[in-house]
């Protein structure tokens, strides 16, 4: 699900859709996603670069570790 999607850290955040779908009222979806992305945009360009990378670096090879095992480098 998205919520287990953030809980595992592959995602930042989840958008909320309307009820019964994005299709449905896709100028609110647009502006809760530029919203969001403008947010994220923001909190990302005030990080040092090196500390941006190191971030991704880190979210990217948590995604390949399985019970704790970190399988990147194998």
């Amino acid at each position: 699900t998205a919520q287990d999607l953030v809980d595992l850290h592959i995602v930042d955040e989840v958008i909320p859709e309307p009820l019964g779908g994005a299709h449905r009222e896709p100028r609110a979806v647009s502006e809760r996603l530029a919203k969001a992305l403008t947010n994220q945009f923001v909190q990302l360009s005030e990080l040092p670069t090196n500390d941006l990378l190191s971030q991704r670096d880190r979210k990217y090879r948590r995604i390949g570790a399985v019970n704790g095992l970190d399988l990147s480098t194998n």
